[in-house]
This record gives C-alpha cells, structure tokens and sequence, in this order.
C-alpha cells in the first residue's frame, strides 16, 4: 500500500480528533453560538431526521470519493493529498456534531469587515480546499501530463471485466444489505410519520437511484483500478517477446503500477540474454 495513502488517513484522522479536543477545551454551552445548518447555515429549519440522513449519505460518499483519489494520485502530489485530507477530516468533524447534537459550535469570533463565528472543522475545511486549488493550479502540468498516463485502460479484457463484476458484486450485496436494515428500522420504529406510504416509496426510489449510482462507479472505478495490474503485466510480457525478438529497450512501467520490480527483473533478463 502506498506510503502517502497511510499518511493522508492518519492526516485526516488527526483533523478530526483535534477539531474534537478543540471544541471540548474552548466550548462554553451556555455561550457559545450554535449553527444548526448543514453548509454555511443554510437547512437550519429542516428536521434533525432529514439532516441525519443528508449527511451520512453526502459525507459518505464524498469519503469514497476521497479514498480512492488519495489511492490513484501519484506520490509525488503528496500536498493535493494532505489538503483532501484536511477539507474531509473538517467536514466529518461538523458532521459528527450535526449527527450527535443537532448542531455545530463556532466557538471562534471571526471580524474581517463582517462578522460571523466559525470553528475549527470549518478552517479545516477551507484550508485543504485552499491547499488544493494551489497545488491543482500550481502542478496542473505536471497532474494532468500524460506522459505518466497508459493510454488504453482495457489491457486484459476478460480479467479485468472478471475483476470489475466481483467488485461490484460485493458492492451490491453492501448495498442490499444495508437497505434491507434501514427499511425495517425506519418501517418498525417511525409508525408516526405522516404520510408512511408515500414516505417508504421515496425512500427506496431515492435507495436505488443511490445504489444504481454507486455501484456503477464501483465498476469504472475497479476497471481503473485493475489496470494497474493487467497493465504492467502486459508490458512485461510484450517486453519479453521483443527482447527474444532481438529489440534493445528498457522497461518503464507507470507512475502508479503495480509490480515496478518489474523493471529490475527485465534489466536483469536483459543484462543475462546479452551477456549469453
């Protein structure tokens, strides 16, 4: 696993934790100003329910989002990495005061010509988004340079479809699983909402059209992912036949390719064929 991968979960861990110990140090209950919005105040009057389920689904699929970027990006964007990081551990941050307490303290009184009050997950937020349009703007030639990008990302057809459907199959069963509980706990213990009927067909409209979303991503996402390792194995195997062929070459695998002993193995079959 990659090195830098580690480091921006425990980056963003450690957002989250110090946003915690920030607010139970600086936190005065009965005078601090609370925000009941979701983003920048807004939905403050929307039920403590609908929030609930707005952000778990939101923060969750952002955190997905999040997993695999930090996954894909090559190491040397280590501050695109760490500024992800940052914005993600400053949303879970406000998100676990939105799901625990009903709202969010901004313990810190901000005066630039307009006043307002904020806390730490909000600076932490603004801070990695900032660090990241920096680096996107910063390093745009060399992120989105393809020189480091395989061209063709279905190296292996059969292999990598085979791989992209177990994917997606764990995935739909996650999927399957966690809407059969939220539908019998949400049908057993909310008798009294309004309108049930109408509620639960929105509900699991809304379930599918997330699920249908997800899952689909899931598959371009692990048929990007399994290039990574049906590429360098082609390469290797094409590099073989032209060296038995005669051509003189060395290996380059990918910024980001699996099996980069590759590269060593071939040099040395090299060196061993030229020397016989």
């Amino acid at each position: 696993m990659k090195n830098s991968f580690v480091k921006s979960i425990i980056f963003c861990i450690l957002a989250v934790i110090l946003d915690f110990v920030s607010k139970q140090i600086f936190i005065i209950p009965d005078f601090t100003p609370i925000n009941r919005g979701l983003f920048l105040g807004f939905f403050q009057e929307s039920s403590q329910g609908l929030k609930v389920i707005f952000l778990s689904c939101i923060s969750g699929f952002l955190f997905t989002i999040y997993l695999f970027l930090i996954y894909f990006i090559s190491e040397q964007f280590f501050l695109l990495k760490y500024g992800m990081s940052l914005f993600i551990g400053g949303i879970w941050g406000n998100v676990i005061d939105q799901m625990v307490h009903g709202y969010a303290y901004d313990f810190i009184p901000i005066n630039i010509g307009l006043q307002f009050h904020t806390n730490t997950a909000d600076l932490f937020q603004w801070t990695g988004f900032i660090i990241v349009i920096f680096t996107l703007i910063h390093k745009k030639h060399d992120i989105w340079s393809i020189q480091s990008i395989r061209k063709t990302i279905i190296v292996n057809k059969p292999e990598q479809l085979k791989f992209s459907f177990k994917m997606t199959c764990v995935s739909l069963c996650t999927c399957l699983l966690l809407g059969l509980f939220a539908y019998s706990y949400f049908k057993a213990y909310f008798p009294e909402v309004p309108n049930k009927k109408d509620t639960l067909a929105i509900f699991l409209w809304s379930y599918i059209f997330l699920c249908a979303t997800f899952n689909f991503l899931v598959f371009i996402l692990a048929l990007y992912l399994s290039h990574r390792t049906a590429g360098p194995l082609y390469a290797f195997e094409k590099y073989v036949q032209d060296l038995l062929r005669g051509e003189d070459y060395v290996l380059n695998l990918r910024d980001g390719d699996n099996y980069r002993h590759f590269e060593q193995i071939a040099l040395k079959l090299k060196q061993k064929i030229e020397k016989s």
